[in-house]
């Protein structure tokens, strides 16, 4: 994850803390701050599922190559064999990182949403 999009996290993150006080309008400012953060996390979301489609077919085909390349005997000692190389471990950490991010990504997107009608609802009573 690059640093500015783990920034831009910390910052909207920062935006949760209730504070005592706070008027209809910043509760309604916040609350569409949050539902901007929520579309920008969804776009990076599309490229992280993006790159994780990639990652599924290079993890795969390794697999694939590990298999038929493999001079083992039986099918169980190809298996083993393909999924101990060094390719394939690469490529399935690199599937993993993703898987990873993603889960990360959600999960604000997730706390951001929350969040945006939490606010949202705060910006329509009276007194806070």
């Amino acid at each position: 994850m690059d640093n500015q999009l783990k920034d831009f996290i910390s910052k909207c993150a920062n935006l949760l803390e209730l504070s005592e006080g706070i008027t209809p309008q910043e509760a309604s400012k916040r609350a569409a701050k949050f539902l901007a953060a929520h579309a920008v996390l969804n776009e990076y979301k599309r490229q992280y599922k993006q790159e994780q489609i990639k990652a599924t077919s290079l993890e795969r085909a390794v697999y694939a190559q590990g298999m038929a390349n493999d001079t083992a005997k039986n099918v169980t000692e190809k298996k083993a064999f393909a999924e101990a190389s060094g390719s394939y471990i690469e490529a399935r950490e690199n599937l993993e990182a993703i898987q990873a991010e993603l889960s990360y990504l959600q999960t604000y997107m997730d706390i951001f949403q929350n969040a945006h009608v939490f606010y949202r609802k705060l910006s329509n009573e009276e007194v806070l």
